[in-house]
Formats: C-alpha cells, sequence, structure tokens
C-alpha cells in the first residue's frame, strides 16, 4: 500500500475491532470498540471519539494486534520480497 515497501507496510501502525466475538474461547467481544495502536495520530484518534467509536489505546505492536507474514512478487522485474510482522515471532523468506 502507498508504494511501501513490504516489511515497512507490515509494520504500519493499525486500528482493528473488537465488536466481533474473538475467534478463541472465551470467544469474547466488545461491541463498538476499536482498538487503537501506537503509531496512529492523536487527531485521529480524537475523529474516532467524535463518530462514536469507543477507543481503546494500545502500545506498539501488541500480539493480540494479530499478525501477517508475505510474500509479494514484484511484476516488473520478478523478485520475490517477504515481510515479517514484528508483533509475533515470525520469519519470512523469499528466493
Amino acid at each position: 500500500e502507498f508504494d511501501m515497501p513490504i516489511q515497512r507496510a507490515i509494520e504500519q501502525a493499525r486500528v482493528w475491532s473488537a465488536s466481533f466475538p474473538n475467534s478463541f474461547a472465551p470467544h469474547d467481544y466488545s461491541p463498538g470498540r476499536l482498538c487503537v495502536e501506537e503509531g496512529i495520530g492523536g487527531a485521529v484518534y480524537r475523529e474516532l471519539e467524535l463518530l462514536g467509536h469507543k477507543s481503546e489505546h494500545w502500545g506498539r505492536y501488541p500480539a493480540a494486534g494479530g499478525a501477517v507474514c508475505s510474500v509479494l512478487k514484484d511484476p516488473h522485474s520478478g523478485l520475490f520480497h517477504a515481510g515479517a510482522d514484528p508483533r509475533r515471532e515470525c520469519y519470512a523468506i523469499a528466493w
């Protein structure tokens, strides 16, 4: 996204919803709650509140924020690029 290298895109701060039941027991959920990772600007946080969201601040790279590993093939060069999320213990390798 936004012409970022894949690793940089994966490391960007994120926002996620807790409005739906969690996949894991006891399937907790918090209707209307948004989890906002550190790094999202204060102005964005305030705007979310003004829109009626129950925003909750989270630290940087929380494991509870999920994680992704990804490989991308550059359509022009044919090279593979890999990225791994620092929120969890994981690796990404491309060759």
